[in-house]
């Protein structure tokens, strides 16, 4: 009993290590290089680590120079085998043609290690709520609206299941 609860301790005590002191602004940094390379430009208005992650305040999403979009805040935290993204107050640029005002009010995208190709996404907005995935592998997203008065704004862009509801499924 005593190894049990000894390895117990050191495990606990090694998380917290790796954890607790990971460089959280150096990862940031060098996935704003990685995602750079990739014509994406992020622009931060304060970052502060915390003990499992970062919290961001005021991030511009850019393409190429053009804005995409304004983020609130977002809070990214990690354990070692997942790590979660939440974001609140994610608005489309005004650049961007829209048929009509769109903002996501609350945007959670998780990743986890036993799943290394598949991000998957939950929300709500002036859309209503939504969920969805996106699968890095064979580059394709999908997501399910639940709300059919909701969706006015992007009906066009989705397809109707009987059992499923209203679907959206693109690839990049």
């Amino acid at each position: 009993m005593r190894v049990v609860i000894k390895a117990a301790v050191l495990l606990a005590a090694v998380w917290i290590g790796v954890v607790g002191f990971a460089p959280k602004r150096q990862l940031y940094f060098a996935l704003e290089h990685r995602l750079d390379n990739e014509g994406i430009t992020l622009h931060e208005g304060r970052i502060a680590p915390s003990f499992d992650g970062l919290d961001i305040r005021d991030l511009g999403i850019f393409y190429e120079g053009l804005k995409l979009a304004k983020v609130g805040d977002v809070r990214i935290s990690t354990t070692l085998v997942s790590t979660t993204l939440h974001a609140r107050g994610v608005e489309p640029s005004t650049a961007l043609p829209l048929s009509a005002p769109l903002r996501i009010d609350r945007l959670t995208v998780r990743y986890v290690m036993w799943k290394p190709f598949t991000l998957t996404l939950e929300g709500n907005g002036t859309i209503g709520p939504f969920v969805g995935r996106v699968d890095l592998k064979k580059r394709t997203v999908r997501m399910n609206f639940s709300d059919p008065q909701a969706i006015g704004p992007i009906r066009r862009y989705l397809k109707h299941d009987s059992k499923k509801g209203w679907i959206y499924e693109n690839t990049f």
